[in-house]
Protein backbone atom coordinates (compact mmCIF):
# COMPACT_ATOMS: atom_id res chain seq x y z
CA UNK A 1 0.00 0.00 0.00
CA UNK A 2 1.68 3.07 -1.22
CA UNK A 3 -1.28 5.28 -0.34
CA UNK A 4 -4.65 5.42 1.97
CA UNK A 5 -7.51 7.12 0.26
CA UNK A 6 -10.12 6.35 2.83
CA UNK A 7 -9.17 5.60 6.97
CA UNK A 8 -12.62 4.36 7.21
CA UNK A 9 -11.44 1.12 5.08
CA UNK A 10 -8.41 0.28 7.09
CA UNK A 11 -8.53 -1.06 10.94
CA UNK A 12 -5.10 -2.42 11.26
CA UNK A 13 -2.06 -1.95 9.46
CA UNK A 14 0.68 -4.76 9.67
CA UNK A 15 3.56 -2.46 9.50
CA UNK A 16 5.49 0.53 11.93
CA UNK A 17 5.79 4.13 11.05
CA UNK A 18 8.48 6.50 12.07
CA UNK A 19 7.75 9.59 9.94
CA UNK A 20 5.77 13.11 11.00
CA UNK A 21 2.34 11.19 11.02
CA UNK A 22 -0.24 11.25 13.67
CA UNK A 23 -0.52 7.03 14.53
CA UNK A 24 -3.57 7.34 15.61
CA UNK A 25 -5.22 8.50 12.29
CA UNK A 26 -3.88 4.83 11.37
CA UNK A 27 -6.37 3.11 13.89
CA UNK A 28 -9.84 4.86 13.11
CA UNK A 29 -11.73 2.16 14.20
CA UNK A 30 -10.37 2.53 17.93
CA UNK A 31 -12.34 4.63 20.48
CA UNK A 32 -9.57 6.01 22.68
CA UNK A 33 -10.37 7.85 25.53
CA UNK A 34 -9.67 11.12 27.26
CA UNK A 35 -7.71 10.47 30.34
CA UNK A 36 -7.63 13.35 32.95
CA UNK A 37 -4.18 14.41 34.40
CA UNK A 38 -2.67 13.33 37.65
CA UNK A 39 -1.91 10.40 39.89
CA UNK A 40 -3.60 6.80 39.23
CA UNK A 41 -2.88 2.91 40.75
CA UNK A 42 -3.08 1.15 37.63
CA UNK A 43 -4.34 -2.71 37.68
CA UNK A 44 -5.20 -5.55 36.45
CA UNK A 45 -7.83 -7.21 38.88
CA UNK A 46 -5.56 -7.94 41.58
CA UNK A 47 -2.48 -7.51 39.57
CA UNK A 48 -0.94 -3.93 40.00
CA UNK A 49 1.58 -2.23 38.03
CA UNK A 50 4.58 -1.62 39.66
CA UNK A 51 7.67 0.33 38.96
CA UNK A 52 11.05 -0.48 40.73
CA UNK A 53 11.57 1.50 44.08
CA UNK A 54 13.90 3.54 41.94
CA UNK A 55 16.71 5.71 43.53
CA UNK A 56 19.45 5.30 40.71
CA UNK A 57 19.90 9.08 38.62
CA UNK A 58 21.13 6.92 35.80
CA UNK A 59 19.39 6.67 32.86
CA UNK A 60 17.63 3.19 33.26
CA UNK A 61 15.46 2.22 36.05
CA UNK A 62 14.67 -1.62 35.86
CA UNK A 63 11.60 -3.49 34.37
CA UNK A 64 7.84 -2.71 35.06
CA UNK A 65 6.24 -6.06 36.89
CA UNK A 66 2.81 -6.13 38.28
CA UNK A 67 2.50 -6.98 42.07
CA UNK A 68 -0.35 -7.47 44.61
CA UNK A 69 -1.89 -3.68 46.37
CA UNK A 70 1.37 -2.69 48.55
CA UNK A 71 0.03 0.78 48.77
CA UNK A 72 3.22 2.19 48.18
CA UNK A 73 4.28 4.78 45.13
CA UNK A 74 6.28 2.05 43.63
CA UNK A 75 2.47 1.47 42.33
CA UNK A 76 1.97 5.34 41.64
CA UNK A 77 2.34 6.22 38.45
CA UNK A 78 1.60 9.57 37.16
CA UNK A 79 -0.70 10.47 33.55
CA UNK A 80 1.04 13.11 31.84
CA UNK A 81 -0.81 14.12 28.08
CA UNK A 82 2.24 14.68 26.00
CA UNK A 83 0.92 15.81 22.37
CA UNK A 84 -2.11 13.09 21.33
CA UNK A 85 -0.79 10.81 23.52
CA UNK A 86 0.48 10.17 27.48
CA UNK A 87 3.71 9.50 29.33
CA UNK A 88 3.18 7.02 32.73
CA UNK A 89 5.90 8.86 35.18
CA UNK A 90 7.21 6.15 38.11
CA UNK A 91 6.03 8.56 41.24
CA UNK A 92 8.82 6.27 42.59
CA UNK A 93 11.59 7.23 40.40
CA UNK A 94 14.15 10.06 42.05
CA UNK A 95 14.59 12.02 38.65
CA UNK A 96 11.05 10.81 37.21
CA UNK A 97 11.38 7.86 34.65
CA UNK A 98 8.70 7.04 32.49
CA UNK A 99 6.79 3.84 31.32
CA UNK A 100 9.01 2.69 28.68
CA UNK A 101 8.85 -0.03 25.64
CA UNK A 102 12.53 -1.40 25.64
CA UNK A 103 13.51 -1.00 21.42
CA UNK A 104 15.00 1.50 19.29
CA UNK A 105 12.72 1.82 16.42
CA UNK A 106 9.20 0.12 15.78
CA UNK A 107 8.09 -1.78 19.05
CA UNK A 108 7.78 -5.70 18.49
CA UNK A 109 5.07 -7.65 20.02
CA UNK A 110 6.47 -9.41 23.30
CA UNK A 111 9.12 -6.02 23.50
CA UNK A 112 10.02 -5.79 27.69
CA UNK A 113 8.62 -2.58 29.61
CA UNK A 114 11.04 -0.97 31.71
CA UNK A 115 11.80 2.51 33.37
CA UNK A 116 13.65 4.56 31.61
CA UNK A 117 14.72 8.64 31.46
CA UNK A 118 11.81 10.42 29.44
CA UNK A 119 13.26 11.54 25.80
CA UNK A 120 10.17 11.96 24.12
CA UNK A 121 10.53 8.57 22.26
CA UNK A 122 6.90 7.08 20.91
CA UNK A 123 8.44 4.06 22.58
CA UNK A 124 7.23 6.16 25.92
CA UNK A 125 3.70 7.20 25.02
CA UNK A 126 0.48 5.52 25.51
CA UNK A 127 -3.08 5.56 24.25
CA UNK A 128 -6.27 4.76 26.13
CA UNK A 129 -8.53 2.88 24.54
CA UNK A 130 -11.70 2.52 26.46
CA UNK A 131 -13.11 -1.19 27.20
CA UNK A 132 -16.78 -1.21 28.76
CA UNK A 133 -15.23 0.18 32.65
CA UNK A 134 -11.64 -0.96 31.65
CA UNK A 135 -8.78 0.30 29.46
CA UNK A 136 -6.35 -1.37 26.81
CA UNK A 137 -3.26 0.75 27.03
CA UNK A 138 -1.80 0.39 23.19
CA UNK A 139 1.91 2.25 22.30
CA UNK A 140 1.47 5.17 20.39
CA UNK A 141 4.85 3.78 18.48
CA UNK A 142 2.86 0.78 17.31
CA UNK A 143 -0.61 1.08 18.21
CA UNK A 144 -1.68 -2.73 17.60
CA UNK A 145 0.50 -3.69 20.40
CA UNK A 146 -1.01 -3.33 24.03
CA UNK A 147 0.51 -3.10 27.59
CA UNK A 148 0.28 -6.81 28.72
CA UNK A 149 0.66 -8.89 31.81
CA UNK A 150 3.29 -12.16 31.33
CA UNK A 151 3.58 -13.99 34.40
CA UNK A 152 4.44 -11.37 37.02
CA UNK A 153 6.25 -9.72 33.66
CA UNK A 154 4.96 -6.70 31.60
CA UNK A 155 5.39 -6.08 28.23
CA UNK A 156 3.33 -5.38 24.83
CA UNK A 157 1.83 -7.49 22.45
CA UNK A 158 -0.04 -7.73 19.94
CA UNK A 159 -4.10 -6.73 20.73
CA UNK A 160 -6.76 -9.49 21.63
CA UNK A 161 -8.47 -7.62 24.46
CA UNK A 162 -7.53 -11.00 26.76
CA UNK A 163 -7.96 -10.89 30.25
CA UNK A 164 -4.66 -9.84 31.09
CA UNK A 165 -4.87 -6.40 28.60
CA UNK A 166 -7.59 -4.68 30.27
CA UNK A 167 -6.61 -2.09 32.81
CA UNK A 168 -8.54 0.24 35.26
CA UNK A 169 -7.25 3.42 36.86
CA UNK A 170 -8.01 4.86 40.22
CA UNK A 171 -7.54 8.38 40.58
CA UNK A 172 -5.21 9.06 43.70
CA UNK A 173 -6.08 12.34 45.46
CA UNK A 174 -2.43 14.23 46.43
CA UNK A 175 -3.97 15.34 49.26
CA UNK A 176 -5.05 11.98 51.19
CA UNK A 177 -2.40 9.88 53.04
CA UNK A 178 -1.65 6.55 51.77
CA UNK A 179 -2.01 3.62 54.61
CA UNK A 180 -3.68 0.13 54.96
CA UNK A 181 -7.03 0.14 55.84
CA UNK A 182 -7.98 -1.52 59.69
CA UNK A 183 -10.99 -3.03 60.57
CA UNK A 184 -11.40 -4.81 64.27
CA UNK A 185 -13.25 -7.70 62.68
CA UNK A 186 -10.14 -8.03 59.73
CA UNK A 187 -12.81 -8.84 57.16
CA UNK A 188 -12.26 -6.54 54.09
CA UNK A 189 -14.36 -3.22 53.80
CA UNK A 190 -17.55 -3.38 51.87
CA UNK A 191 -19.03 -0.55 50.09
CA UNK A 192 -21.21 0.47 53.54
CA UNK A 193 -18.47 0.89 55.54
CA UNK A 194 -17.22 3.76 56.47
CA UNK A 195 -13.33 4.63 55.75
CA UNK A 196 -12.02 7.43 57.71
CA UNK A 197 -8.86 9.84 56.10
CA UNK A 198 -6.30 11.41 57.05
CA UNK A 199 -5.29 15.35 55.15
CA UNK A 200 -1.97 15.74 54.45
CA UNK A 201 -0.94 18.97 56.79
Amino acid sequence: ISTIDSYASYDYIGWGWNGGCDLTELYPSINYASISEGDYTINCGSSYLTSPDDTSTGDEGGDVIVSANNNSTTQLFNVSKSGNAYVLISKSSVNGKVVNICRDGTALSGDNVTLYKETGDSTQLWLFEQKDNSYVIRSYNNPSLALTINGTDITVSTCTYASNQLWYLSFVDDNIQWGEWSDWSTTEPTASDTIQVESKT
